[in-house]
């Protein structure tokens, strides 16, 4: 429990990174426990098929909001429980009747060994800091025969994957066959083996598979797979303790890693949390017997067991670095574009990061860098045109957005942005057109509806304005930019229409925009000369106190106010 204390509280400090933020910050599914919202989840974020971990997210967010700190205690304290359940099953499976002979005189230290390195390795560390996945740390069951079941499944489950794909990111239909899959799988496990002994470098997001993979290309990798598959099955026939630790391995990664493609991401470190344990109980078990056998004397297993410390010490040592690493969203992508330069989405996260610190040339730079390594690259075109748009260089912005649209048809912000931009040079024809295409394809997108209302607005369509800014807000209570304009444009409609002597038209103006915003100061004092003019002295005084609620020093209501009461008075 210290140890693992020692090695993470050093995370509490980091932001919530990549996914973090449209799971979390971003995902009004986790906002409340009851009703349970994040049970029904549909489409915020990465954690809509995990009902389990969204009802943890949920549990977070009702106790420390946004604040990540919160999140990262929760995600510590289950990791050390899963190193406290870890270490009771190695104890008794050690003084077992089957292990016993073996390892019962050093059943505790070497369960206590194990541990250690299980909750202080670096490959630890992502699911730790990328906190929607710690859906990987709540799966505890340990029981094998539960687990070859499980197994079972996975053929019904790639049936249902192939005629109902698992949305854009999993499935048979999404340019990676099952073939490429396994060849790229065959470099992940690998990678995978070779990090539970060296675990450097660490990468946040390998980057999706390669379609285009060949076994002349990975025969090596692919060689090394089938033998470990190999022995792992003779292990389970001759020694099926031993057999047991490998199995562990292949069954919890078989969902990630094997005949169902995961076309987002061809690797991902997240994906051996609990899998890291079977290799390492079996390496800590041959380190022991081999020691025994070599010299079994109490100066050589002393010696052994400082080695075993030194080698948790130094995995504490990198997990520190690897914190380091996520000490904020840029740092991190920083560290992955170096360690893994040919991957788009990387540079492309990169450069999102530096455009929010400022950093508008160097973003500009990693965007094109990105488009250079997938030339289909939507997203990087969209938000290239983004830093374009705000340095002031619209016309240069229309071009990426059109490419963006071209690769990505159904990009319905990416045909906001365009009408953002034309709107920006005055095209409001054109910016009309691309803002109803926006919404066609999204009918719920709060901000095309607003962006569109002011655009009709400009061009003089003032009701059909109104009637975007209340759908946008229909869509988004709590957006503010819509409710704003839907107060500021019923209280200039208010004024045209008192201007145009129509006054009861006018006081139903000014009284639907008083229940959109009752703070609106202006309007309760708009309201209050119509009423005024009407010789409505009561309702006036009325309007006239609620302006000086909000704006306790304006003047001409103060002015306005003894006029009315005075009339009041007579």
């Amino acid at each position: 429990m210290l140890a693992g204390l020692v090695t993470h509280l050093p995370s509490l400090t980091n932001p919530f990174v990549f996914d973090d933020m449209d799971s979390i910050v971003g995902n009004p599914d986790v906002r409340t426990i009851w009703p349970p919202t994040w049970l029904m989840a549909e489409h915020h974020g990465s954690v809509v098929t995990r009902p389990l971990s969204n009802l943890t997210l949920a549990v977070n967010y009702s106790l420390s909001g946004t604040d990540p700190t919160g999140f990262r205690v929760f995600n510590i304290a289950l990791h050390l429980l899963n190193g406290a359940l870890l270490l009771v099953v190695l104890r008794r499976a050690f003084s077992g009747e089957r292990l016993a002979p073996l390892f019962g005189p050093r059943a505790g230290q070497l369960a206590l060994l194990t541990a250690l390195l299980f909750v202080v390795h670096p490959l630890q560390t992502q699911v730790l800091n990328y906190i929607v996945q710690r859906s990987g740390m709540l799966m505890k069951e340990r029981r094998p025969i539960l687990w070859a079941g499980l197994a079972l499944t996975w053929l019904p489950l790639a049936g249902l994957l192939l005629t109902r794909p698992h949305g854009p990111t999993i499935g048979f239909d999404h340019g990676v066959t099952t073939w490429a899959y396994l060849l790229n799988q065959s470099e992940a496990i690998v990678g995978y083996l070779w990090l539970m002994v060296w675990p450097h470098p660490l990468i946040l997001d390998y980057g999706p598979p390669d379609p285009s993979l060949r076994l002349v290309q990975v025969w090596p990798e692919a060689v090394v797979v089938l033998a470990a598959i190999g022995l792992t099955v003779w292990l389970l026939l001759r020694c099926p303790a031993a057999g047991f630790c490998l199995a562990w391995f292949f069954l919890l990664i078989a969902p990630t890693s094997s005949l169902i493609p995961f076309v987002n991401e061809g690797a991902a470190e997240r994906r051996i949390y609990l899998a890291i344990a079977g290799p390492v109980v079996l390496l800590i078990c041959l380190g022991y017997r081999g020691v025994v056998l070599w010299s079994p004397s109490p100066r050589a297993l002393r010696t052994a067991g400082v080695a075993g410390l030194l080698v948790v010490a130094m995995m504490i040592a990198a997990s520190h670095s690897r914190h380091r690493d996520f000490r904020s969203s840029r740092s991190i992508w920083q560290a992955t574009v170096e360690d893994r330069p040919n991957n788009p989405r990387a540079h492309s996260a990169l450069a999102m990061e530096l455009r929010s610190e400022g950093f508008m040339a160097e973003a500009l730079a990693e965007y094109q860098q990105a488009i250079a390594l997938r030339p289909g690259y939507a997203d990087a075109y969209n938000n290239m045109a983004m830093i374009l748009a705000d340095l002031g260089r619209h016309n240069e912005a229309i071009a990426p957005y059109r490419e963006a649209i071209r690769y990505k048809p159904g990009f319905f912000q990416a045909h906001n942005n365009l009408a953002a931009a034309y709107s920006a040079l005055g095209r409001w024809e054109e910016a009309i057109v691309e803002y109803r295409r926006a919404i066609e394809l999204s009918p719920a997108y709060a901000r095309a509806h607003t962006n569109l209302g002011m655009a009709l607005a400009e061009t003089g369509h003032t009701e059909e304005a109104l009637d975007h800014y209340r759908e946008a807000l229909h869509q988004d209570p709590e957006y503010a930019r819509a409710r704003d304009n839907l107060v500021d444009g019923l209280n200039s409609l208010g004024i045209k229409l008192e201007e145009a002597g129509d006054v009861s038209a006018a006081l139903g103006k000014y009284q639907e925009a008083i229940e959109v915003d009752s703070t609106a100061y202006f309007v309760h004092y708009n309201l209050g000369l119509a009423y005024q003019s009407a010789g409505a002295w009561v309702q006036a005084a009325v309007s006239y106190r609620r302006t000086l609620r909000f704006k306790p020093d304006y003047l001409d209501a103060q002015e306005r106010l003894q006029v009315v009461q005075a009339k009041v008075a007579e």
